[in-house]
C-alpha cells in the first residue's frame, strides 16, 4: 500500500504528523510519500526543517525568491505553477490512496480530479468549521456536490470539524478524528528534562519568566483570537491570586 499526502508546504507540525504516519505505515508494510507545493512561503516561514524530514518528500516547485512580485502575487504564482505539476507527480508515484488538505486550493482540486479519474480513493484532511466564515447556502451546496462527496473518508481535528462535514452531507461513519496532533513524545521528554533540571534550565534560558506564564505559538491574525487567550489568562490569574 502506497499512500501519498499532499500539503501546501511542510511545517513543523506537518512533519511531526508525517513521521508518526510513516512509523505506523512501516509496521503494516505500507509506504508513505509526502508532496508539498513549495518548500517555503511568506505566510509560514518555518525555518530549516531538514532534520525533521525523515520521510520521502516531493516538492513541486522551488521557491522563486528572485521574483519581483508582491507577497500575494508571488504566493498566487507559486500555487498556480505548483498545481500544474500535480498530475505528472501523482502519475509517477502511482499511489494507492491520496490524502488532501481540503478542497479549496487549486492543487487539491486537481489532485482530487486525478484521483477520481484514476479510481484512487481520496482522503479529506479537514479543519474547517461552520463558523469559520459567513456561509452561503449555494456555495455550500457546490462544495458538497462537486468536491466533498468525491472523498471516500475524512480525517478531522475534532467534533466541530466533523459537524461541518456532516452539514455537507458527508457520512458520519466515514469521518475520523485525530488530525490536529503534534509530537507529544517530544514535548513530554523535553518538559520532563526541564523539570528534573530546573536550575540548569533557568540558567540556560534566562528569559523564562519566574511568574506563571503560558506559551502560545500562532499567527497574529484575528481568527486566532490571541487577545481572547490573553484576557482569559489574566482573568484566571486574578482568580488564583485573589
Amino acid at each position: 500500500m502506497h499512500i501519498a499526502v499532499l500539503f501546501h508546504n511542510i511545517g513543523g507540525y506537518h512533519a511531526a504528523r508525517l513521521r508518526a504516519a510513516q512509523e505506523a505505515f512501516f509496521e503494516r508494510g505500507w509506504r508513505l510519500t509526502a508532496i508539498q507545493e513549495t518548500e517555503s512561503t511568506n505566510e509560514h516561514p518555518w525555518g530549516n526543517l531538514n532534520q525533521e524530514i525523515t520521510f520521502p518528500l516531493k516538492t513541486l516547485v522551488e521557491t522563486a525568491s528572485s521574483l519581483k512580485k508582491t507577497k500575494n502575487s508571488q504566493s498566487a504564482y507559486l500555487r498556480k505553477n505548483a498545481a500544474k505539476h500535480v498530475p505528472d507527480c501523482l502519475t509517477a508515484l502511482q499511489p494507492d490512496i491520496i490524502a488532501l488538505p481540503g478542497w479549496s486550493s487549486l492543487a487539491s482540486k486537481i489532485a482530487l480530479k486525478w484521483a477520481v479519474r484514476n479510481q484512487i480513493p481520496a482522503i479529506l484532511m479537514s479543519e474547517s468549521k461552520w463558523n469559520d466564515d459567513n456561509r452561503v447556502w449555494i456555495k455550500e451546496k457546490i462544495k458538497s456536490v462537486f468536491y466533498v462527496k468525491k472523498f471516500k473518508s475524512s480525517l478531522v481535528g475534532g467534533s466541530l470539524h466533523r459537524d461541518y462535514l456532516k452539514r455537507l452531507n458527508f457520512s458520519n461513519e466515514a469521518i475520523f478524528e485525530g488530525y490536529d496532533v503534534v509530537d507529544n513524545d517530544y514535548f513530554q521528554r523535553k518538559s520532563k528534562h526541564a523539570r528534573s533540571n530546573r536550575i540548569a534550565t533557568l540558567k540556560q534560558f534566562p528569559e523564562i519568566p519566574h511568574r506563571p506564564y503560558f506559551n502560545a505559538v500562532s499567527r497574529f491574525i484575528p481568527r486566532k483570537n490571541i487577545l481572547g487567550l490573553i484576557n482569559a489568562f489574566a482573568m484566571s490569574f486574578e482568580i488564583c491570586v485573589y
